[in-house]
């Protein structure tokens, strides 16, 4: 089977978050499954600050936006193995964030992967390959499919290549204002609240939902979940309607790279059969981040996007609690900065059991994960999380509410003692999370 797997970011080269090491990890697995994958994305400046070294391989092609034509080039690289794809614009792509700057997206995000998809499209012939399936990652690729339904059903090339939509989270859904038909130059009709239209502007996401061969999403419960009002963020009617089964499938992490008997980011290494190492990473990680070394003190670590979704506000209100049940606290991310501004109050009033670190660190989050003791992940929704998934990998307890992919990786251990693997509550109340902190604090003594 030939897949192209289209995707807007991709570690290590570009992430801002989960789909950037899903993206990482997946085509390189299905290769070794036997699958001849190739991957796709924009060539932005942070491709360049890492050893990646495409090369230009002559294929161009001029891409309408506006009343303007785009040049955009093709470069070929290799991840793993599997070829990479990098499609290069100088006026969308060459700029310092991937989605924007300052925590503000750009303005004319509709147009740059409007762009993107129709780049896709139209260099794919010419580079030799033919796929089957073409597997498309949120809305940034979610044009894709509309192009493939609404515009190029007449050429041989792309009649029978099917469309495989995965959701990462339907909360990033691509709205914006109608004039993006025009840009795009996308026939008016598509703007119909049948297809494109959404409240009064356009959903790009609901476009590909519509137009998709199949939807799927990254665990079996945010499956369920966002076919419901409450998680459907308005499409969950579109999702009812035009996928009678989504497929749900949690996602998985790259073993190789997290991996602690092993881990060169890490203090010391250690595994399940000798965990001393985990001890001294802990300590090193307190004396680096100024916390008070007490082995009596159980450390509990968050590596997060500063965002209500990920339940700070709750974290927030349950800080004295869980200093007063004798925790500590640190938390590496960057964010909403209401919620900087709380949590960094709340470190400077506790200096020695709390700390906030607000950047995008690889080398510490490595560490954070090593050093912790539990991990604390109190999501609003999470439609799956990988901070989990790491957790477990290093021997940290996670602590999480039972919601998404959070309900399918997590048992909680006082519910089933046999086969449990952390701790979970569903309220999304401090109460509740300071309930089952309480629990955990209790089994770390």
């Amino acid at each position: 089977m030939k897949v192209l797997y289209v995707t807007a970011e991709m570690a290590p080269y570009a992430k801002t978050g989960g789909l950037g090491d899903v993206a990482g990890a997946l085509p390189p697995a299905l290769k070794k499954l036997g699958i001849d994958i190739r991957v796709i994305m924009p060539d932005y400046p942070c491709v360049a600050e890492t050893n990646l070294r495409p090369e230009h391989c002559e294929i161009n092609v001029l891409i309408p936006i506006g009343p303007q034509l785009y040049e955009t080039h093709l470069h070929l690289a290799e991840h793993h193995g599997v070829p990479l794809l990098l499609v290069r614009n100088q006026e969308f792509f060459l700029r310092s964030g991937i989605y924007g700057e300052a925590g503000e997206g750009y303005a004319d995000n509709g147009e740059r992967f409007g762009l993107f998809c129709r780049a896709v499209l139209r260099l794919l012939p010419q580079t030799g390959f033919h796929p089957d399936l073409i597997h498309i990652n949120d809305w940034h690729g979610a044009l894709i499919p509309t192009l493939l339904k609404h515009e190029l059903t007449h050429i041989p090339y792309f009649a029978s290549i099917k469309t495989l939509l995965t959701i990462h989270n339907l909360a990033y859904n691509g709205v914006f204002e109608n004039r993006l038909l025009q840009q795009l130059d996308l026939d008016p009709s598509l703007g119909n609240v049948k297809h494109l239209g959404f409240g009064e502007g356009l959903s790009l996401l609901k476009g590909g939902i519509v137009d998709a061969d199949r939807v799927a999403t990254v665990s079996p419960t945010y499956a369920a979940e966002i076919c419901t009002p409450p998680y459907g963020h308005g499409l969950d009617k579109v999702l009812r309607s035009h996928h009678r089964e989504i497929t749900g499938i949690i996602n998985g992490i790259d073993t190789q790279i997290w991996n602690p008997a092993n881990d060169p980011l890490i203090t010391a290494p250690y595994a399940a059969d000798s965990p001393a190492g985990k001890q001294s990473c802990k300590h090193l990680l307190q004396q680096e981040l100024g916390l008070e070394s007490n082995d009596n003190r159980p450390l509990f670590g968050m590596v997060t996007r500063l965002d209500h979704q990920k339940g700070l506000d709750l974290v927030a209100q349950a800080v004295p609690q869980l200093i007063t049940l004798g925790g500590q606290l640190v938390i590496l991310g960057e964010g909403d900065q209401d919620l900087a501004a709380t949590l960094s109050r709340s470190a400077h009033e506790h200096p020695r059991q709390v700390t906030l670190v607000q950047r995008f660190d690889e080398r510490l989050a490595h560490r954070i994960y090593a050093g912790s003791d539990l991990l604390l992940m109190p999501s609003r929704y999470e439609p799956c999380g990988l901070t989990q998934l790491i957790a477990l990998r290093y021997g940290t307890v996670p602590v999480t509410r039972h919601t998404g992919g959070l309900a399918d990786a997590i048992v909680d251990a006082d519910a089933s003692p046999q086969s449990g693997n952390g701790f979970s509550f569903n309220d999304f109340k401090s109460e509740a999370l300071v309930e089952a902190v309480s629990r955990a604090i209790a089994c770390y003594r």
